[in-house]
């Protein structure tokens, strides 16, 4: 035998006898639940101790980062992935970055095995990539814990046998990012952030200071500031008279993108609303991106190839098919104290000519006080008094004593008919769920000219129900936009079932890229951001559905 081959032979010698050890160590820490829950490894918190177990119990508590021919290989194809996690809003240091570096450059300088620091190094660089991958896919929060009337659920996916598969052929990186939503709008509000992260490095934009109002015509010293902060958010090129003091129709059509960017009226004036947007720091916008990625993650990493979505914070509902938006519309939600929960479900009829099964806070809070002090409330507004849901038999209202009818004990229901002064309109929409939440129609049409339309006690007012009547219907012959303004027209309550059911999405998102790469911010009605915010500050260190 050569010498050359002598030293092969030993040096995979030696690496067996060091794997052996390793696996040792590897085993008596997994054993401990001490040492994975109650102490720390190399200084860092294990977060996945439960999986981490199972993982190891596979490979017979094998080392499995550090082995043989591929010392360091792996562990260096999983650091440069820990690296990038910024570009997703995410921390390195949620994933022992610090902590692996060292041990790594531990092992490096020293001739001989390190038994202890390959064993830390092992166990971290697994539980990091459990990390990463559990926080990629489902989101680094658990919603529930954080967000009122949050109801989608994150995914739950078996990484440690994902890990499997990714050490088989060194494809550590791609398992991770494959996990990543399968929405195309993740990707480019994640290309967005690199931008706006450059910009918060370099101080931002100008804030404007407004004397006047700011429009078409003006010639002012603010007008310089204006044209530096729109250049800087890409509402305005760069290849203008950056000093020139004039409002011009290039400036007033700048501004007009910027405004419908922020949902505010788009008339190219700027006043105290648009200057209010405009002085929101490159920082915080970044910050906001990033919470709304960290939303993304949460929600199913494909929502389908035809759907409804309904962006609560942009009021607005758009119907999806295979990438492309083919039907758009403003839509009333809920006020801030009757939050529109976030969920999904499937969208399986409608109902034309609804009646209003009245809920119980409503009869409580608004109907009894009403009939108490004006028993002709019932009969002007079409409602009838119900023992329950079922029952179509209507109870004599002059035969209650009002006077004794606590709102808290009332033993019946409350039920408007079809017709103009029902709430439902002339349409429901509906998709079965557990919050009796649904879309509807609405007499109340002059509150879609608001610009914040936070107004229902929680369903989804539509602007535009005929038109979302038509999509719906338009794979049955038998319903064409005639037949549905007759069906309406009967006044004749009846259900309709779709001839192809589809899924509904409530969503939450303040900031994102639209359709034709517009980056959007919008405001948080319902003051979530800042929880989510508060939250991503802070790394699990434990993860408990493991």
């Amino acid at each position: 035998m050569s010498c050359g081959r002598s030293a092969v032979v030993e040096r995979q010698y030696i690496n067996q006898k060091v794997d052996k050890e390793i696996s040792k160590n590897i085993e008596s820490l997994l054993i401990s639940s001490e040492v994975l829950h109650d102490k720390k490894l190399a200084g860092e918190s294990i977060y996945a101790p439960e999986m981490l177990r199972r993982f190891y119990k596979r490979q017979n508590h094998m080392p499995v980062w550090s082995s043989n021919s591929d010392i360091l290989l792996r562990a260096k194809l999983l650091t440069d992935t820990i690296m990038e996690v910024p570009e997703h809003g995410l921390n390195s240091e949620f994933y022992h970055l610090t902590a692996i570096r060292k041990l790594i450059d531990q092992i490096e300088q020293d001739e001989h095995a390190d038994i202890q620091a390959l064993t830390a190094l092992d166990l971290l660089l697994t539980d990091a990539f459990l990390k990463i991958g559990q926080h990629l896919s489902s989101g680094c929060i658990d919603p529930v814990s954080i967000e009122v009337k949050w109801f989608v659920l994150p995914a739950k996916l078996a990484m440690d046998v994902i890990l499997d598969d990714a050490l088989k052929d060194n494809s550590i990186r791609e398992s991770l990012l494959y996990l990543l939503p399968h929405q195309q709008r993740y990707e480019q509000l994640k290309k967005r952030l690199e931008h706006y992260r450059d910009l918060a490095a370099d101080g931002g934009w100008p804030s404007i200071h407004l004397s006047i109002l700011l429009k078409r015509g003006v010639n002012n010293g603010m007008v310089r500031q204006l044209r530096k902060r729109l250049i800087a958010s890409g509402d305005m090129k760069d290849d203008i008279n950056i000093e020139a003091e004039y409002f011009d129709g290039i400036l007033e059509q700048a501004v007009k993108s910027f405004q419908k960017r922020h949902a505010l009226k788009p008339d190219g004036i700027v006043g105290p609303d648009t200057v209010k947007e405009m002085n929101i720091s490159a920082r915080k916008r970044l910050r906001q991106m990033e919470v709304n990625l960290e939303r993304m993650r949460w929600m199913s990493r494909s929502l389908g190839h035809r759907y409804i979505e309904v962006n609560i914070a942009d009021f607005r509902l758009n119907v999806h098919e295979y990438g492309h938006t083919v039907l758009s519309m403003d839509v009333v939600v809920g006020k801030p104290f009757w939050y529109t929960p976030v969920f999904s479900d499937l969208m399986t009829h409608l109902i034309i000519n609804p009646l209003w099964n009245i809920p119980e806070s409503i009869a409580r809070e608004e109907i009894i006080p009403r009939v108490k002090s004006d028993l002709n409330y019932l009969s002007t507004q079409s409602i009838k008094i119900v023992k329950n849901w079922f029952d179509t038999d209507a109870i004599d209202a002059e035969t209650i004593n009002w006077s004794e009818v606590a709102e808290w004990n009332f033993p019946y229901k409350f039920r408007q008919e079809a017709g103009v002064q029902n709430p439902l309109g002339q349409i429901k929409f509906m998709f079965p769920n557990n919050f009796n939440v649904y879309l509807h129609d609405t007499p109340v049409t002059h509150l879609f000219s608001k610009s914040s339309r936070a107004f229902s006690h929680g369903c989804i007012r539509v602007r535009r129900p005929v038109a979302l009547t038509e999509y719906l219907m338009k794979d049955d012959p038998g319903w064409t936009r005639s037949q549905i303004l007759d069906a309406i027209n009967s006044g004749q309550t009846m259900k309709v079932y779709l001839p192809n059911p589809l899924s509904v999405h409530l969503v939450y998102l303040t900031s994102w890229v639209d359709d034709e790469g517009t980056l959007q911010f919008r405001n948080d009605i319902y003051g979530r951001d800042e929880r989510v915010d508060i939250a991503l500050l802070k790394s699990p260190s434990f993860l408990n559905h493991d």
